[in-house]
């Protein structure tokens, strides 16, 4: 059972998990989404009405990302479709 200064996680927990300990590194970095079978909410401009659009592919190129480091995972979440992407990083 983990300890930390004189108490004690309940069973099953170490105090390594991402509640407890968060992400090691957070930041913005630029990325490409690329995802496959996407639909995009676009907002006209004639009526504001929010339109879906289904692509075959993400448009978001070379754009900046907030990006967070968990245990040797890097996640980001692609601002224009929603994909969630993680990359095995090995500076963690």
């Amino acid at each position: 059972m983990g300890t930390n200064l004189g108490w004690e996680y309940p069973p099953g927990v170490s105090g390594n998990e991402y509640e407890i300990a968060g992400p090691s590194w957070v930041g913005e970095i630029e990325r490409t989404c690329g995802a496959s079978n996407v639909t995009i909410t676009v907002k006209r401009v004639d009526d504001d009405a929010l339109v879906p659009l289904d692509m075959d592919e993400c448009p978001w190129i070379d754009g900046e990302v907030y990006a967070e480091t968990f245990q040797g995972v890097m996640s980001w979440t692609c601002p224009l479709c929603g994909k969630l992407h993680e990359e095995t990083r090995d500076d963690d």
